[in-house]
């Protein structure tokens, strides 16, 4: 009867032992926690025990670990601690299938992300080309206007009016008038006077509208023989509403060589009909234009063949006040006349002051 206890006490004893040394230390599962994000240390780690009792515990851990972090979405730290057990048990069979799944996860999600930034390049060329479309419409739609001091841009119509005022006027007054002709075969006659102009212009959305009067005289015969010559005329035009062409239509009279007997006089009325380029800024409130005039007067004129005239004028800004401001003009007007007994040419040079208002 006692040797059956003692048996007894004995076996007891000994599976007591077996199952202490089959429980996997604190200090190892504190160490293992700390080599997750290391997998170098937890490969040696891992190694250093595989040959106690409760490796197979250490192993189910590990891997316990590594399903956690594919929950998190964690895949390459997860594939890292599986791969680490496989390198120490290749016949691990749950390590080696965590660590397939996890390559077909990555495998997927990399298919998926090369999807999502081929469809971001996608979309961002398609942007780009709404972008240029738009660009290019707007071009066609409206005008950029650039704001000298502070540098934005904005857009407006294509028919925006550039000028501040819907109508625009001119006054001045012209103090040097220097009126040269040539007659071939003749003299040259040099003679000094003076004259006015001035215009008045509407800006619409679609059209400009305008007219200009001028008329001068010269009185004072400074070469030549002596005489008067006075000039005059009304002319409209017509223009796009931001076009610089402009198309004009008028009347003109001029005489040349009254008040001297000695002098063969010669007068000519006469519709007026030419092109004009006009409106052209050179530089912040200076301007320039031209035109080029047909007399169809010559027509039913008799001895008169041919006759027209060209012209050029430029307007400097002088002083700018709160309604309106001061000009100053130059420019010349020269009327060719072809007639059957000569060729006369009269250039007018002029000098004018005076107000007006082209904002």
């Amino acid at each position: 009867m006692k040797q059956r206890w003692l048996i007894a006490a004995a076996l007891l004893f000994l599976a007591l032992s077996a199952g202490a040394q089959s429980v996997v230390p604190d200090s190892v599962y504190a160490n293992l926690d700390s080599a997750l994000t290391n997998p170098a240390e937890l490969s040696s780690l891992l190694s250093k025990s595989s040959n106690y009792p409760w490796y197979p515990k250490a192993e189910a851990y590990v891997l316990k670990k590594a399903r956690q972090l594919v929950i998190e979405n964690r895949l390459s730290e997860a594939k890292a601690v599986s791969l680490a057990v496989i390198d120490n048990n290749l016949d691990n069979a749950d390590a080696v299938e965590l660590y397939q799944s996890i390559e077909k996860a990555e495998k997927r999600n990399q298919k998926e992300a090369d999807a999502q930034a081929e469809k971001a390049v996608v979309e961002a060329f398609r942007q780009q080309a709404a972008q240029a479309k738009v660009k290019q419409e707007v071009a066609k739609t409206y005008q950029s206007v650039t704001n000298a001091t502070s540098g934005k841009t904005i857009y407006l119509d294509q028919s925006f009016n550039r000028h501040y005022r819907t109508w625009n006027w001119d006054f001045l007054l012209e103090l040097a008038d220097i009126d040269t002709t040539v007659a071939v075969p003749g003299e040259v006659d040099v003679k000094y006077g003076l004259g006015l102009r001035g215009g008045l212009v509407y800006h619409g959305d679609s059209m400009t509208v305008g007219g200009e009067l001028d008329a001068s005289s010269e009185i004072v015969t400074l070469t030549g023989t002596p005489s008067v010559d006075w000039t005059g005329g009304a002319t409209l035009f017509l223009s796009g509403s931001e076009g610089h062409v402009a198309f004009r239509l008028g009347g003109r009279y001029l005489s040349l060589g009254l008040g001297n007997e000695e002098v063969q006089s010669y007068s000519l009325a006469t519709p007026v009909v030419g092109l004009s380029i006009r409106d052209i800024q050179m530089g912040e409130g200076n301007r320039f234009k031209w035109f080029l005039d047909w007399y169809p007067g010559h027509l039913y004129t008799p001895g008169l063949v041919a006759a027209g005239a060209t012209g050029v004028a430029f307007a400097w800004r002088m002083a700018d006040l709160q309604d309106f401001d001061i000009h100053f003009h130059a420019g010349i007007h020269d009327t060719i006349l072809v007639r059957t007994a000569d060729i006369k040419n009269t250039a007018r040079v002029f000098l004018a002051i005076g107000v007006g208002d082209y904002e």
